[in-house]
């Protein structure tokens, strides 16, 4: 509706105009929904299944792994001992454990690393399943008001807003989360996903295109870890059977770990 001269006249849209600007409306909302999906799928599914993950089997399998480098570190302060002995030294048990340990940072930082992620999958249990709720709802808000992927020309403030709130959903702060999204209602309306330098019907095909773009990416998502396991993680056959693989292993472990420590004891003591 335009006014002309005081008067108001209303103006005719093209019909295939109008049709090009529906579909593009119904192709947007595809796309921010699988966009909203995938993301999703990214930030709370995986982590989500990763944490029931370590939970259930990693934690076994960091523990075996932590002792698999103590035993390593045994046999080597054994075969360095040993090697001594045949010289007809006296062993260096102080420039050995240096020497081990050298040999060792690289086990010993991918221990840490597991280690960290184990005591976050266990604060992650913690959580209750109401704030868990909420902490989706609020990163759904987040990703639709602010992830650049659907927004390429918001503000450099409002880029900085979206990084401290993706910040605050991994750490579960929810107080900071819930405080963003108050700031974005009184925040003025968004860039629209539409570019304001295509036509109509390059916007279209970019966002056919985008669209069969994010399907595809889901598709592979599903194949990778821990994604290829959710069926089996659900099983509790599945699940046992995995545990006790782990729990023989471990007293397997166990056992050359008295072995090594007990022809140590004979060497030093």
């Amino acid at each position: 509706m335009n006014s002309i001269f005081g008067l108001s006249v209303e103006i005719e849209i093209n019909p295939k105009t109008r049709e090009k600007k529906e579909r593009i409306d119904r192709l947007r909302k595809e796309y921010i929904r699988l966009f909203t999906r995938r993301d999703h799928l990214l930030s709370h599914e995986r982590d989500s299944l990763f944490c029931r993950y370590m939970l259930l089997i990693g934690k076994r399998k960091y523990e075996n792994y932590q002792l698999s480098v103590e035993v390593r570190a045994l046999k080597m302060k054994l075969e360095l001992a040993q090697s001594a002995l045949n010289r007809n030294q006296r062993p260096n048990l102080a420039q050995i454990e240096d020497d081990i340990n050298r040999q060792l940072q690289s086990y010993y930082r991918d221990l840490e690393r597991q280690a960290e992620e184990l005591r976050l999958a266990q604060e992650a249990e913690a959580i209750s399943d109401f704030t868990v709720q909420e902490l989706r709802d609020l990163y759904r808000t987040l990703v639709r008001r602010l992830h650049p992927d659907l927004h390429p020309n918001l503000p450099e403030s409002l880029q900085d807003l979206f990084v401290k709130g993706v910040a605050a959903y991994r750490s579960y702060d929810i107080v900071t989360l819930r405080d963003i999204i108050k700031r974005l209602d009184m925040e003025s309306s968004l860039d629209d996903i539409a570019r304001p330098d295509e036509s109509l019907d390059d916007t279209i095909a970019r966002l056919e295109k985008d669209i069969e773009r994010l399907k595809t990416e889901k598709r592979k998502l599903k194949t990778t870890f821990p994604f290829n396991l959710e069926m089996q993680l659900q099983d509790p056959v599945w699940v046992k059977g995995q545990q006790d693989k782990l729990d023989d292993e471990h007293q397997r472990l166990e056992k050359h770990k008295r072995v090594y420590q007990d022809r140590l004891n004979l060497i030093f003591n």
